[in-house]
């Protein structure tokens, strides 16, 4: 009874775990089937199932011929009495069982495991398979990158999983010989006797785990490249000279000590094979960790950049390689402080895209301003550029997700949850230095349905995959789903898409209500035959399932194309392989080398997901289109009206830029000493001092001869304030991927950022404003600091918000200005910049002191706002009931500046302050 119940528990296990991995096959099969990528699938699902049946298989077969071996090796006749076996026959009958129960588990567990383990690592089995040549050699061992990046891995993977095979078959080996009683213990359980024919199969075994571990310990020596020092990355003179001069020895040692082993095969001398393993791993302690010491200590120490140079000069070369510096060109910047209304009028292009919106404050307001429904949301404000009227203009825009959470209590039913709400719904947008006469920004798209420029128009609106769609959803049901909300009515829609798995029989409905444990999904009448389920609807989820071996950007952006909405989302090759390269701690993990190398695609109504190869050179971009032909598309493939809104990554560049701090130091001396080290500068929002982000500008660069879309970062030396470089990268083709850094002269003091935040503060007529606020009940926002080189000179600007305590909802009110010993201010960017090029020494009128005739229409003003806010008042519209009272609250404010006397637009020169 108790071997039936045992089965059947077995069985009953095997069948789950068989459930387990069948369901998952299934539904991935599907989906990858609705996305056009089955073929990726097929090739994983190949490699995983191909690397865990010769796993399994090759544990199997080394297990039951040693098996085999160790029962024809086992004694016969009758056993050794006493000790471990002079026990009452039905208790040797019971240890006998369990030996042979724990032998048959154990064989099926382990076979289990090594099929799982290497399944685990398909990834490096693929690389080492189809890795490409990277062209560079390291500088100690002359081997390719791509041997520690692709076959070093493999090499390390086999060692270890023949080394942990080994294992297993001595522990299934040792219970097999304790089974047929060849390994006993004396009568008086002091000693521990062998057969001859075990000890020979175990010398053998033990053999070849000491070969194994002797091939690991050589392959182990690689690792002395990326040893970290405190002042460079990768090997050094004690490394060099000392730790690879010993690893030869040990792996001598090593192998003689193998040979003892399985000389006693013939002859036994047991102490002297043990004698030969001390020996060899005592050299190993010693020579790997002393000797080294001592090398450090009495020749390196004293002459340390002597002994030091060719390998911190094999760090920079290395890194700047790893990480793209070696690309970026160095380029003279004057930085002048003569910057003229007529060099104002001639880069229009550039002032025109000025950022005066800081994306913080802007998301708040675009909160209370266009989310309009509790269950909609903005999660984010991307930067992008757009051809409206014309010209290229930089805006800032945020699409309008369904926060499904945000719903209330009794309306989150399964069928509102799962059929009803799908789908968020449009986007707003607003050029980046607009605003208007109340202090919100202009909106060129916004409402609900979207309206505004033509250029911009949005004919399928409907976002089905974004960034708050984790939950799967079904559409083309029975049941409307329910579109956006049309003042006191709403609106409904059917999906028009193809995106999603078909539910056109019982079977997949069975396989979805078993996938997402929901039984709704087969009893619910309101399901056709046309309903179809979306999943992996979040953009980086549904990227990540389809590449798993790439990283990608935290964020993806929205773009506005040809009446649709796509997300764009980066995506990176990496690793931490890189010889001599310094790591860098990122979000995606521990990296040496990185590359944006893919571009993704992701149209937002149907899910269509696209790869775009931007560099199909790159070595570990070209691995993988090598292993995946069919998922990776080359950027001519990108249709034109998306091209234009490729940019440069945002995370990929801190990540150059952090490095280039200490990396453009490429003097080895210079780099030792720390000369020039730079460092990111700060800023203050709100109140608080924090680093600077980089930040997207649309700008002529100088000596350029258009406007284009650039991502910037400003550097200050290390524990200093002045700025002493910039750092740009191009981010439309045919330049995209360009960078360059902008040095500024050593002889004279270039302000930094902080220094400029100094200077606002310390203008007297801005911190009287920001005083009279605060008095007021508002508080002061203090926006992006943004350096923006024009022509030959750097002009800084500076949005200042006001935000009242109850509204909670910023307006700007001032814009701040500086170039060289000029401080300027206005109510917006062009009043700002019409001191720039004026003399410094008198001051401008007052600039909120206006006409009689302009004063005299403000109280209708503040009565047609109050009006209109009592109307809807009446109606209970209370979203444009604030709209209207904070209208009347930023006349209030200004019929009462004249009185006060505040918000001057000076020019003012901060020695004279």
């Amino acid at each position: 009874m108790g071997k039936k119940i045992i089965g059947l528990l077995v069985a009953g296990g095997v069948l789950l775990l068989v459930l387990f991995y069948a369901l998952d096959f299934l539904i991935d099969w599907l989906w990858f089937d609705s996305v056009g990528y089955l073929q990726v699938y097929l090739i994983t699902l190949g490699a995983q199932s191909l690397a865990a049946v010769l796993g399994g298989a090759f544990f199997f077969s080394v297990a039951i011929l040693n098996l085999y071996l160790a029962q024809r090796l086992s004694p016969l006749g009758p056993r050794p009495r006493g000790g471990l076996y002079n026990l009452s026959p039905l208790a040797n009958a019971s240890i006998q069982q369990s030996l042979k129960y724990a032998l048959w588990a154990g064989l099926g567990l382990f076979t289990y495991l090594a099929g799982k383990l290497a399944a685990q690592e398909w990834q490096t089995i693929l690389m080492f398979w189809k890795g490409q040549h990277f062209g560079v050699q390291d500088p100690l061992f002359q081997q390719d990158i791509a041997f520690y990046i692709f076959t070093l891995p493999f090499y390390r993977v086999l060692a270890g999983g023949l080394l942990l095979t080994g294992i297993a078959v001595v522990v299934l080996v040792l219970i097999k010989y304790t089974q047929n009683e060849a390994i006993f213990l004396s009568p008086e359980m002091r000693r521990l006797y062998l057969q001859p024919g075990a000890q020979r199969h175990l010398l053998i075994l033990g053999g070849i785990l000491l070969l194994l571990f002797t091939w690991l310990f050589w392959l182990n020596r690689y690792e002395v490249l990326y040893q970290d020092h405190s002042i460079f990355f990768g090997a050094g003179y004690a490394e060099d000279l000392g730790v690879l001069t010993i690893y030869p020895v040990v792996t001598l040692l090593a192998l003689v000590t193998v040979g003892l082993v399985f000389a006693n095969l013939w002859r036994p001398a047991y102490r002297l094979t043990l004698s030969g393993l001390i020996s060899t791993v005592t050299v190993a302690i010693l020579g790997l960790n002393l000797y080294p010491a001592l090398l450090q200590h009495f020749l390196v120490k004293p002459n340390e950049l002597l002994k030091e140079t060719p390998y911190i000069q094999h760090n920079i070369k290395y890194t700047r390689l790893a990480y793209g510096l070696d690309q970026i060109k160095e380029v003279s910047y004057p930085a002048r402080e003569t910057l003229t209304a007529e060099d104002l009028e001639a880069h229009q292009g550039t002032v025109a895209n000025v950022k005066i919106w800081d994306k913080r404050p802007l998301l708040n307001t675009y909160k209370q301003l266009q989310e309009i429904r509790p269950y909609y949301e903005f999660t984010l404000v991307a930067i992008d550029r757009y051809q409206v009227d014309g010209q290229l203009r930089q805006v800032m825009l945020a699409p309008r997700e369904l926060a499904i959470n945000q719903l209330s209590l009794e309306a989150r039913t399964w069928v509102n949850e799962r059929l009803k709400f799908t789908h968020g719904y449009g986007v707003c947008l607003s050029p980046v230095n607009q605003v208007t006469a109340t202090g919100m920004p202009e909106f060129w798209l916004k409402d609900l349905p979207p309206r505004g420029k033509p250029e911009l128009k949005l004919e399928r609106p409907e976002i089905y995959f974004g960034m708050l769609t984790k939950e799967y959803v079904l559409v083309k049901s029975r049941t409307e789903e329910f579109d956006f909300p049309a003042g006191d009515v709403n609106r409904y829609t059917h999906y028009q898409g193809t995106g999603g798995i078909h539910l056109d029989s019982f079977i997949k409905r069975g396989l979805m209500a078993l996938y997402f444990q929901d039984l709704e999904i087969v009893l619910s009448g309101y399901l056709g035959p046309e309903t179809r389920v979306l999943m992996r609807r979040n953009i980086k989820e549904r990227a990540q399932a389809l590449a798993p071996f790439l990283s990608f950007e935290q964020q993806p952006y929205p773009v506005i194309s040809q009446g649709r909405l796509y997300w764009f989302l980066d995506a990176y090759t990496q690793t931490s392989r890189y010889p001599y390269a310094t790591p860098f701690a990122a979000a995606q993990g521990r990296l040496n080398y990185l590359r944006n190398s893919v571009k993704v695609v992701v149209d937002a109504y149907d899910g269509q997901i696209t790869f775009y190869c931007m560099d199909p050179e790159e070595p570990l971009a070209a691995t993988w289109r090598q292993i995946y032909p069919t998922l990776f598309r080359p950027l001519a493939a990108l249709p034109g009206h998306l091209k234009s809104h490729i940019r440069y990554p945002l995370g990929f560049f801190y990540i150059q830029a952090a490095m280039l701090r200490n990396y453009h130091m490429q003097d080895p001396q210079v780099f030792y000493n720390r000369e020039d080290q730079w460092d990111f500068p700060s800023e203050v929002y709100e109140d608080q001092e924090q680093p600077l982000e980089p930040y997207y500008m649309v700008m002529c660069l100088p000596q350029g001869s258009r406007e284009e879309f650039l991502l910037l970062m400003p550097y200050t030396p290390i524990r200093k304030k002045n700025m002493v470089s910039w750092l740009v990268a191009r981010c439309d083709l045919p330049h995209y991927g360009q960078m360059l850094v902008y040095t500024l002269p050593k002889d004279k003091l270039i302000y930094g950022p902080m220094q400029i935040e100094a200077r606002i503060n310390q203008n007297p007529e801005i911190s009287r404003l920001m005083t009279l606020w605060g008095q007021r009940g508002s508080r002061v926002l203090r926006g992006d600091l943004l350096a923006i080189p024009i022509k030959d000179s750097l002009l800084y600007v500076e949005p200042l918000y006001l935000v009242s305590s109850q509204s909670q909802m910023p307006e700007l009110k001032k814009v701040v200005v500086v170039n060289g010993p000029r401080l300027t201010f206005g109510d917006n960017l062009a009043e700002a910049l019409k001191q720039i090029g004026t003399e410094p020494a008198t001051p401008s009128l007052p600039s909120e002191v206006k006409p009689a005739t302009t004063l005299s229409k403000t109280p209708a003003q503040a009565l047609k706002y109050l009006r209109q806010a009592l109307e809807y008042l009446k109606t209970g519209n209370w979203q444009g009931f604030g709209q209207e009272m904070q209208r009347l609250q930023g006349v209030l404010e200004e019929l009462g500046a004249p009185l006060a006397g505040d918000g001057a637009a000076l020019t003012s020169d901060p020695g004279k302050n």
